[in-house]
């Protein structure tokens, strides 16, 4: 069967035409649309994300100097510090007997600032970027690191983002606070008798990067050891949030050596010990011929200290001002053993080398020579307080029958459960000649 053309309506082809042709036209105006928009809307919209992704990088890195400021040198306002103290569960009467150094390079302090800014942050540069500090993997804002657990060196891993959290990156601030560098040199080892004789023993730290801790470990320290290493802190007893900035104490040797292990370094040996005390004989010279040394960490003479006249002078008249150079017994009356003490400091930047809690350390070349002695357990006319004068500790336990004094001095204590402390020590080979004269 066949249509006739003149039985189909003019206006019916004509109406299929116009279609036809509005259709042609809608599809040559996306077109166009499109070539316009990718010729010249799109690297401009691409420009405006990448402007845009380039702004918030520079804020979150900005945001991420400024707080890594605040890592290292704890400085903050007086507001900040009241509202810190009690986020930190330290009273305002406990906090003037802990220096300030004890908040540098803290976990604690730095997760406890970012609550007391509800997490909120904001350069000065880019004051109307808001950023945030988002949960890590398991769920902690801050992280705590170790070579031991993760294979990070100590310290912090935090995630800075936008609100949107599609601008964000990973920052990971090292401890550069809590340890010195020992200049390679030639040092001695021992107490000032035996300087020159032929007892005298003398070594050399050069091609070798030596660190110290600058403090004693504090029990905050070791709280964070037992909530980042559970199996290697086994046994250890959580101490009390109000011990946490003090010495920790009562830790046999062998958990202390565990935890130095945790922050990736070894127990301090006797002869680094000495080595970053002792004044040495001359600053300039690595190379002394002799390392004549004196009895304290402050000078060569012997004359020169409170300690020489308690010992010589029976006239001699204690003065509570004397605690702030060396904590002795006498001290202990006028109040606490300050946290992270700088009333003296070691030509070397190291503290708390004298006086305080007894302090444990390696010596593998006088094993029964382990125990500094100076303390607060003995008067200021006591000869122990001179450095290189040891005791032993069976590293065990702390009373009295697990110290051997020895009959070098006439020991006179009535202490039976003793207090003693630690520090650590990392060593690593040196790919660098330091200190050699030209």
């Amino acid at each position: 069967m066949s249509v006739d053309k003149e039985q189909i309506p003019p206006h019916t082809s004509r109406r299929t035409k116009i279609r036809i042709l509005f259709l042609v036209m809608l599809f040559l105006i996306l077109v166009g649309i499109g070539g316009v928009y990718r010729v010249f809307l799109g690297p401009i919209e691409l420009s405006d994300n990448i402007v845009r992704e380039a702004v918030f990088t520079e804020a979150i890195v900005s945001v991420a100097m400024d707080l890594h400021l605040l890592w290292r040198f704890a400085d903050v306002n007086d507001l900040e510090k009241e509202k810190i103290s009690e986020c930190m569960g330290i009273t305002n009467q406990e906090l003037k007997n802990i220096d300030r150094s004890y908040f540098q390079c803290n976990p604690d302090f730095f997760t406890c600032y970012i609550k007391i800014k509800h997490n909120q942050f904001s350069s000065t540069q880019f004051e109307r970027i808001k950023l945030t500090i988002i949960p890590g993997d398991n769920s902690k804002i801050v992280e705590v690191t170790s070579p031991l657990i993760d294979g990070y060196p100590y310290g912090i891993k935090f995630t800075l983002a936008d609100h949107e959290k599609i601008n964000k990156s990973t920052f990971q601030f090292e401890d550069s606070c809590s340890d010195v560098y020992l200049p390679e040199r030639i040092y001695a080892e021992g107490p000032v008798e035996k300087a020159g004789t032929v007892d005298d023993f003398r070594f050399d730290n050069f091609n070798q990067a030596i660190y110290v801790d600058k403090f004693l470990v504090t029990f905050r320290d070791i709280k964070e050891w037992i909530d980042v290493d559970p199996m290697g802190s086994e046994g250890m007893v959580r101490p009390e949030q109000s011990l946490w900035a003090q010495p920790a104490h009562h830790i046999s040797e062998k958990k202390m050596k565990a935890f130095c292990a945790f922050r990736g370094k070894q127990l301090v040996d006797a002869q680094i010990f000495d080595a970053m005390s002792f004044y040495p004989p001359s600053l300039e010279d690595p190379y002394p011929i002799l390392n004549s040394r004196g009895p304290y960490p402050w000078t060569k003479k012997f004359k020169d200290s409170f300690l020489f006249m308690a010992m010589h002078d029976p006239k001699f008249n204690f003065q509570i001002d004397f605690c702030k150079q060396v904590f002795t017994k006498e001290c202990i009356s006028s109040g606490k053993y300050k946290a992270h003490d700088r009333g003296h400091v070691t030509w070397s930047g190291v503290f708390q080398v004298m006086g305080g809690p007894l302090e444990a350390m390696r010596n593998i070349r006088s094993p029964k020579e382990n125990l500094k002695a100076s303390s607060y357990y003995f008067l200021a006319k006591s000869p122990w307080h001179q450095l290189g004068r040891r005791a032993y500790w069976d590293g065990v336990g702390f009373s009295d029958s697990n110290i051997e004094w020895g009959n070098k001095f006439k020991t006179e204590i009535q202490d039976l459960d003793f207090a003693i402390a630690f520090r650590c020590m990392k060593k690593n080979a040196n790919p660098f000649e330091r200190g050699k004269v030209k």
